[in-house]
């Protein structure tokens, strides 16, 4: 099961909470996170979002989603407790990290391992014509177009000029 908006927000405020901080910014996830898993925007005035890659909700591990967001975590609760101090993956952060039981202070070494899982089911969504059976379209996320094609008589193969298209995942 792919974790929700719910799941990783109750995740988040249950780290904090442990740690003694309060959430006061929004949680996205994002699908246009594709070179990094997890991100916390911060500036002058406090934290400003965390980010959550959709991929990683995709194809992620349990153990790689809870390192993550347990990551992000991290660098917020550093900006909550230092707001004026620039960390990044320093001594400070590791020691926030290890209060909070995260193994990955890179958040390098579960990226590499995502990535290959990834790669590996990079056209995860094939639509074929129910007609002819040839392959018409290929998507990595189901997205408007894979449903439209499914879902809509407006669109023809171009090849038999039939309407009728299905989902397979090969």
């Amino acid at each position: 099961m792919i974790p929700t908006i719910a799941h990783v927000t109750a995740t988040v405020d249950e780290i904090l909470r442990k740690a003694g901080c309060t959430r006061t910014f929004p949680i996205y996830i994002s699908k246009k996170m594709t070179r990094t898993l997890g991100y916390v925007k911060s500036d002058i005035f406090g934290i400003r979002e965390m980010k959550i890659s959709n991929l990683l909700l995709e194809y992620g591990t349990q153990e790689h989603i809870l390192t993550t967001i347990k990551h992000e975590c991290a660098h917020a609760i550093l900006i909550i407790r230092e707001p004026w101090a620039r960390h990044q993956h320093d001594e400070s952060f590791g020691r926030v990290c290890d209060e909070l039981g995260c193994t990955d202070k890179s958040g390098v070494n579960h990226y590499n391992e995502l990535d290959k899982a990834i790669t590996k089911n990079a056209e995860r969504y094939k639509v074929y014509c129910k007609h002819c059976g040839t392959l018409v379209m290929t998507r990595q996320n189901y997205s408007a177009k894979v449903d439209a094609l499914l879902h809509s008589d407006r669109y023809r193969h171009t090849a038999c000029g039939y309407s009728d298209f299905e989902l397979r995942n090969d």
